[in-house]
């Protein structure tokens, strides 16, 4: 009875709100890739390199559009990416289940934001090591706005857990 009561006060703290969209967020980053690369709008052949969970693939297409080569193989491996981007939602979603060490719950986001900004690191690591290697133009995706927003729910659980803790410490102190 009182393992169901906890997890009910657990629910109802907005910071387990907050860590778990994070948490969503950051799963969504494996499955949608951040960036896509074109050639120049003057080749005769537009080439689109593609980039999923572990690999950048290649696919060329003719002046009307028309798909000419279809990905064979991966041209770069980028699993890295893949592979920080679920360490940010493991850490997420384990991190709603320390309610009961507050302050730990607090130093584990912030490790977990430095985990979300090493993702833009090396997301411009791999943009610069593509555009070099194979001559192309890099665009931004929609998802490449999710690190950020994971950032944000973080920082928002870390103001909330804190208002945590000094409650508890307050109602400590006047007993």
């Amino acid at each position: 009875m009182t393992e169901k009561l906890n997890i009910i006060n657990m629910i109802q703290r907005i910071q387990t709100i907050y860590l778990f969209f994070a948490a969503v967020a950051a799963f969504l980053l494996v499955l949608f890739p951040p960036m896509s690369f074109m050639t120049s709008e003057e080749a005769t052949e537009q080439k689109i390199y593609t980039m999923d969970i572990r690999h950048v693939h290649e696919m060329m297409y003719d002046a009307n559009d028309e798909l000419v080569h279809a990905p064979h193989g991966a041209l770069m491996d980028t699993w890295g990416l893949a592979a920080l981007a679920m360490v940010v939602g493991v850490l997420s979603f384990a991190d709603i289940f320390l309610y009961r060490k507050r302050i730990l719950q607090a130093r584990l986001n912030v490790f977990t934001i430095i985990c979300a900004l090493g993702y833009y690191g090396m997301m411009a690591m791999y943009a610069w090591l593509i555009v070099k290697r194979f001559d192309v133009d890099w665009y931004l995706e929609w998802s490449s706005a999710l690190p950020l927003v994971i950032i944000i729910l973080l920082s928002m659980a870390i103001h909330r857990i804190l208002a945590d803790e000094a409650l508890v410490r307050s109602a400590n102190r006047l007993r």
